[in-house]
């Protein structure tokens, strides 16, 4: 069994966010529109007048979008053996390098 990496826990709680974000604004969308409605709005269409629901509504778009461009990128290098891991914050090399 593999062991967790921080590259991989920490990805995964980027997408656990990612999930938490879409949160309050489903369950505002839920409460105006009705379960059916809210769950079938893939496209936005129905209107969200609140900015806290709007502010939801963005970050979690945004998250999303990056998280898949990178988890790509991120299984891309580790299956070619490289490793972010050993990285430290004031090493002597910047910027920082792939460690191999």
């Amino acid at each position: 069994m593999e062991t967790l990496t921080p590259d991989i826990y920490w990805q995964a709680v980027t997408a656990i966010m990612a999930l938490l974000m879409w949160s309050p604004h489903i369950v505002w969308l839920i409460k105006q529109e009705g379960l059916g409605p809210a769950l079938m709005d893939a496209n936005h269409a129905l209107q969200v007048k609140p900015m806290w629901a709007k502010r939801s509504q963005k970050a979690h778009d945004n998250a999303t979008a990056n998280l898949a461009a990178f988890a790509v990128l991120g299984r891309i290098l580790m299956d070619q053996g490289y490793t972010v891991s050993d990285l430290r914050p004031h090493s002597a090399s910047f910027p920082p390098r792939l460690i191999r």
